[in-house]
């Protein structure tokens, strides 16, 4: 598994041997730099730095996101948070110019969400309302916010749309969408509010707020 942490399975592929990739990582990063250390995954390249290997290496836009999928959700699957919010808006940026059927569900079918049963991708699947062509990933979701009190719980209007990451859990420090034990849903950071208080989160990758009609 760690050597998943960097995409280093895949990453490889790009280079002729380990010396290749280090004189590569001394070109980009400095003599200081550790390249043994991110094929074991003892340290973790931040989203500056696998930007910086794209633009070298001139990747085609699908190698990246499968590389960013994996880099994602190896980190998010052992539960370490570190670089995962600017990595995730990397991923998000390579498909802003490709749209994805993403499923729709309204927010308050998320009361009966029960993550110990199943993953929120799963039961938005299950449950959808339907789908937008949006340009983000495909692990994305659409949350509408079609009832009077969820839009007063968020402080958002009626008709605005959440769009979450299904997939993968969020960093302590990421902006997300979670459910309280209160059956009140929130947005903010997990760092900010207590885990016993918490029935589920998922990452807000976008928000579109629909203007209130006058």
């Amino acid at each position: 598994m760690k050597c998943d942490l960097n995409g280093w399975k895949i990453l490889s592929g790009q280079f002729k041997s380990i010396a290749h990739f280090e004189k590569t990582a001394l070109e980009l990063f400095g003599k200081d730099f550790e390249a043994a250390e991110v094929v074991n995954g003892k340290y973790l390249l931040d989203g500056e730095e696998v930007a910086a290997l794209f633009e070298h290496l001139a990747l085609p836009l699908d190698l990246e996101r499968e590389i960013l999928s994996a880099i994602i959700s190896a980190r998010t699957q052992t539960e370490i948070s570190s670089g995962i919010s600017k990595l995730r808006q990397l991923l998000c940026a390579l498909y802003t110019d490709a749209g994805e059927e993403i499923c729709c569900i309204d927010l308050p079918c998320l009361l009966k969400f029960d993550d110990s049963v199943e993953k929120l991708s799963s039961f938005i699947r299950k449950n959808s309302s339907g789908t937008l062509n949006l340009p983000v990933p495909p692990f994305a979701a659409v949350c509408k916010i079609n009832d009077a009190l969820s839009a007063k719980n968020l402080s958002l209007p009626c008709g605005s749309m959440i769009i979450i990451d299904a997939e993968n859990y969020p960093a302590p420090d990421e902006f997300c969408l979670f459910l309280k034990r209160d059956n009140n849903f929130a947005l903010g950071t997990l760092n900010t509010v207590s885990p016993g208080d918490l029935l589920w989160s998922a990452p807000v990758l976008r928000l579109h707020i629909i203007p209130k009609q006058m």
